[in-house]
Parts: C-alpha cells; sequence; structure tokens
C-alpha cells in the first residue's frame, strides 16, 4: 500500500470539502500531528478510519487506495477485450478500427 498517494488523496478531498486538517483529525479521533502524518504519506490510517473517510467524502476505498473509483473499473469492464486490444496499440490501422468503431456505434445510437 503507497501511504504517499493515499495521504495525497485524502487531502486532495478534505481541500475541497473546505476542511481542516484539525477538523478531519476531530472527526477520525486522531491527533492533529497524526492527520499531518496521513496526508504526507508517513503513517497510514486503519480500515475503519478509511471507510470513515470514504463515506465522508462520498468516494470508494478502491479510489482512497488505488487511486481509482467503481465507476473507473466498471467502465474497464464495459470494454471488450478486442477493443482494449485496440486501445492499447501504438499501430495506425488499430487507431483507424478504433475509428471506425465508433463511426458504427454513433450510427447505431442515432438510430
Amino acid at each position: 500500500m503507497n501511504y504517499t498517494d493515499i495521504g495525497n488523496r485524502i487531502a486532495i478531498l478534505r481541500k475541497k470539502k473546505k476542511m481542516t486538517q484539525a477538523q478531519l483529525a476531530e472527526y477520525l479521533s486522531i491527533s492533529n500531528k497524526h492527520c499531518s502524518e496521513v496526508e504526507r504519506g508517513i503513517a497510514g490510517l486503519s480500515l475503519d478510519r478509511l471507510i470513515r473517510i470514504a463515506d465522508l467524502f462520498h468516494v470508494s476505498l478502491d479510489y482512497l487506495i488505488r487511486g481509482y473509483s467503481f465507476d473507473d473499473q466498471a467502465r474497464r469492464n464495459l470494454i471488450p477485450v478486442s477493443l482494449q486490444a485496440v486501445l492499447e496499440s501504438k499501430e495506425p490501422q488499430m487507431k483507424e478500427l478504433l475509428n471506425q468503431y465508433f463511426e458504427l456505434l454513433a450510427k447505431i445510437l442515432d438510430h
């Protein structure tokens, strides 16, 4: 587990909510110093506290821990494996196939 990335995400979420470190520390029942260390990636939090943070900021644990949300993963799962290969390909022919796919999809959605 990368504490630095987790701490950065927590700090960003806290600032977006216009919350101080002291307020977050109080909410989590931890010291201001511990809260600062968490945001700097020096210390971690228990699973219970991570869940409280996820609930407070309306994000998933996946987002806090790995950096992506359920929605990101769900979108990846909706892309057919063959299309994923095209997206990852560096070949111009594959990119052209991708363009054709989206043109066909647009036509289907228009009808």
